[in-house]
């Protein structure tokens, strides 16, 4: 009978010390993809973001007045950049799961060609709930995380 026990008993320590073992390589996996997001989001400050596309259509610059559109993330919650002739600024706030809320975006109020751009960009950038980045590109999408926009990283 003690040997029964002995067996249940060990068995049942086994077990337990299996599962911790297991609880504690899934929170490390866990921790893992959560600080590799965060280093994601890390690499978009301070950096220029060229727009290269908006609701999957390939940005076309005006041939007479060729100013790119771009978008700067400041580590301080600032966001800056160019509309495409206005320049703009405002605040971003990231949240939980790359969700992003762009406010308070202002922009000069040149008249210039190609507005078109500029207007869909600023709609985008308070449209825009979902950010991503990583291998030098970012995109911007909305609530339903459908792409709106995509940049590349400008190297200098």
């Amino acid at each position: 009978m003690k040997k029964y026990i002995f067996i249940a008993v060990l068995a049942t320590t086994i077990v337990a010390c299996n599962n911790n073992k297991q609880n504690a390589e899934s929170e490390n996996i866990t921790e893992k993809e959560s600080v590799g997001e965060q280093s994601e989001i890390a690499n978009i400050y301070n950096k220029e973001w060229k727009l290269i596309e908006l609701d999957t259509e390939v940005i076309a610059l005006d041939p007479a007045f060729k100013t790119e559109p771009y978008i700067v993330f400041k580590e301080d919650g600032r966001v800056s950049g160019n509309l495409g002739c206005n320049n703009f600024g405002g605040n971003i706030e990231i949240l939980q799961d790359n969700e992003v809320e762009f406010t308070n975006i202002a922009s000069t109020q040149m008249a210039c060609p190609n507005l078109k751009v500029e207007q869909r960009f600023s709609e985008v950038l308070n449209s825009a709930r979902i950010l991503h980045s990583g291998g030098g590109a970012l995109t911007l999408s909305d609530e339903k995380d459908m792409i709106i926009a995509r940049f590349e990283e400008v190297k200098k």
